[in-house]
């Protein structure tokens, strides 16, 4: 009589996996989380950047990813570090990595950006603008 109760708990357990929602997957279940485990070395787990000089993916708009790294890829956006990581996004397919981040939850922490120029740096030559640009370009222009 043991066989009927053990088939019923294995339905049971079965009907009760099946009905399980995605909600409860792990941080590492989702769809191109894989994909992009290898981004989080610079961009931290799950997009979230600790550092000020890498910017948070994790929350970022699907189209500007997917824009971006066709760019760095393509060479339109010039970085050294990102140009094999965004060929192999491409390659391995960028949209479950974009999706990924773009479903992350992103860090209440804002990572550093270059500031809008200001109405006094607006009025400046524009020879003195480009000599404090954050690339350095023009100081050494004459």
């Amino acid at each position: 009589m043991r066989t009927p109760s053990r088939l019923l708990l294995g339905v049971a357990v079965g009907a009760l996996l099946l009905g399980s929602s995605t909600a409860l997957a792990g941080p590492l279940d989702g769809p191109g989380a894989q994909k992009a485990l290898v981004c989080s070395a610079c961009h931290g787990f799950g997009g979230n950047s600790r550092g000020d000089t890498v910017p948070i993916l994790a929350g970022a708009d699907a189209a500007y990813l997917k824009k971006a790294l066709s760019d760095y890829a393509a060479g339109r956006r010039p970085s050294p570090e990102m140009e094999p990581y965004a060929k192999m996004a491409l390659h391995f397919g960028v949209d479950d990595i974009v999706g990924y981040f773009a479903a992350s939850r992103g860090s209440r922490r804002r990572s550093r950006r270059i500031p809008p120029p200001s109405s006094a740096d607006a009025r400046r030559p524009r020879s003195a603008r480009d000599a404090t640009a954050p690339t350095g370009r023009g100081i050494a222009r004459r």
